[in-house]
């Protein structure tokens, strides 16, 4: 762990992301992955300023990343600095080496937010926030959107059931 550097992403690491998340999920590098990278990082109008995106660079590449994307929460009527914990990966040959605990890690003593917000995490990603410490709260049941409240709550009418990451649904849900 020693020969590893976790810091800031700069626009230098776009290659090396782009290689980052092909190795991780199988994909091609493609300009889609960088313009989804600029819209939840760097276009996001409640981000700081930079974008809230560390990497873990081992040697001359970048083997791991993780990630928050800042969003307005209300708790009680009261505006929380909040973010959504997003994209935590590791390469497939760096595993097992303790690199997405310490980008968690990292990543929450360096933000700047009183609240982290989870999306989907894998099961990979529960067992490490449980060793940190980290406890579930509960699931989300209201969204504030601009002119009032969003309720989701399950019913006949509604399912909730996983996406698939390559589901082209997830960007309309983001819009």
């Amino acid at each position: 762990m020693d020969n590893l550097q976790v810091r800031w992403m700069t626009d230098e690491d776009e290659l090396d992301l782009a290689d980052l998340t092909s190795a991780v999920y199988g994909l091609s590098p493609g300009v889609e992955q960088q313009q989804r990278r600029n819209w939840l990082y760097q276009q996001n109008p409640y981000a700081a300023i930079r974008p809230e995106l560390l990497v873990c660079q081992g040697g001359q590449r970048i083997v791991g990343q993780t990630g928050g994307i800042s969003v307005p929460l209300f708790r009680d009527g009261i505006p929380q600095r909040a973010a959504w914990g997003t994209d935590t990966m590791v390469h497939p040959d760096w595993r097992g080496r303790g690199i997405a605990g310490r980008l968690i890690t990292d990543w929450s003593q360096r933000c700047e937010h009183s609240l982290c917000l989870g999306f989907g995490p894998t099961d990979a990603n529960r067992q490490v926030l449980a060793r940190m410490g980290h406890r579930p709260l509960g699931q989300i049941r209201g969204y504030y959107l601009a002119g009032g409240a969003f309720h989701c709550a399950e019913s006949e009418s509604t399912v909730v059931a996983p996406l698939d990451v390559s589901d082209l649904r997830i960007a309309t849900l983001w819009q």
